[in-house]
């Protein structure tokens, strides 16, 4: 069962970056919040992993390497959340890394101005891989993964 949500809320997206993440991406990411609550690939669908914030809170997004220390040229950024549909009602995006209005290029802020919601609803997030290859050459891959997002009333 999920914590009592908080007002705001941050999502970190990890990312095993040594994984094979063409063909397994589900299995190489991971998903923790504020609240305590985290999906991982033990048993976890990622794809199900479900954020709940309330009405009028502020949710921002972060991606990260999960093991940063084994991999630390590595990146992870993410480039875009994307409210799908009803969720496109109650949620306003405030900055983005292509436009920082926090003047923060790895953050994505948005306000939760729908009202409460006792479905899950739908977003995707976009984010960017970026590794330096045994010959020094650095490269990028864009992947999306489609978590969710609850609106509640308790504080």
């Amino acid at each position: 069962m999920p914590a009592t949500p908080l007002i705001n809320t941050l999502v970190t997206l990890y990312v095993n970056t040594a994984g094979d993440l063409n063909n397994d991406l589900e299995n190489n990411v991971w998903f923790a919040d504020t609240d305590g609550d985290v999906a991982n690939n033990n048993g976890a669908n990622v794809s199900n992993y479900l954020t709940e914030v309330t009405k009028n809170g502020n949710i921002t997004w972060v991606g990260a390497v999960k093991d940063i220390t084994a991999n630390p040229t590595d990146y992870v950024t993410i480039t875009g959340i994307t409210p799908l549909g009803d969720l496109r009602n109650k949620l306003s995006i405030s900055a983005e890394p292509s436009n920082p209005a926090n003047g923060n290029v790895t953050h994505v802020n948005a306000r939760v101005t729908g009202n409460a919601s006792t479905d899950p609803l739908e977003y995707s997030i976009t984010f960017v891989v970026s590794k330096i290859n045994n010959l020094g050459e650095r490269h990028w891959n864009t992947f999306t993964i489609d978590p969710k997002l609850r609106i509640s009333t308790t504080q």
